[in-house]
C-alpha cells in the first residue's frame, strides 16, 4: 500500500504513469479554500517531481526539499482545482518499487469535515 494521506486536499488517484517510469497522483480542494502551501512528501525512490495536465504533458519541475529523512514538494491549491503530479522514480534493477507519498497541508482557520 502507498501511505497517501491527505486531510484538507485530497487524493483524487494514484497511477503508474503512461511513460512507466513514475507515478501519477492527483490532489484535489473539495471545499472551496484557496491553499498556498500543500505539502508531499514522498520516499527515497522518487529521483524528480513534475506538475504535468491531465494527459501527463509536463508543465514544470518542482524542486524537492530534503528534511532529515522526508523528502517532499510543495506546492498550493485554489478552490476546487484539481492538480496533477509526476512523480518520476529512480530506476530499481531486477525489481519493482512503489513510491510512498503523504500531502498534508496546514490547519485551516475554521475545520472542515471530510464526507
Amino acid at each position: 500500500s502507498s501511505g497517501i494521506n491527505a486531510e484538507y486536499g485530497v487524493v483524487q488517484s494514484i497511477k503508474p504513469s503512461e511513460d512507466g517510469r513514475g507515478v501519477i497522483v492527483r490532489v484535489y480542494e473539495p471545499y472551496g479554500t484557496k491553499w498556498e502551501h500543500i505539502k508531499l512528501s514522498f520516499n527515497d525512490t522518487v529521483c524528480r517531481v513534475f506538475e504535468t495536465n491531465a494527459v501527463e504533458a509536463i508543465r514544470k519541475s518542482l524542486p524537492i526539499t530534503n528534511e532529515g529523512s522526508e523528502r517532499s514538494v510543495g506546492f498550493g491549491l485554489n478552490s476546487f482545482e484539481i492538480k496533477t503530479l509526476y512523480l518520476e522514480k529512480e530506476p530499481v534493477s531486477g525489481q519493482t518499487r512503489r513510491a510512498s507519498s503523504t500531502v498534508s497541508t496546514p490547519s485551516p482557520k475554521k475545520k472542515f469535515r471530510r464526507a
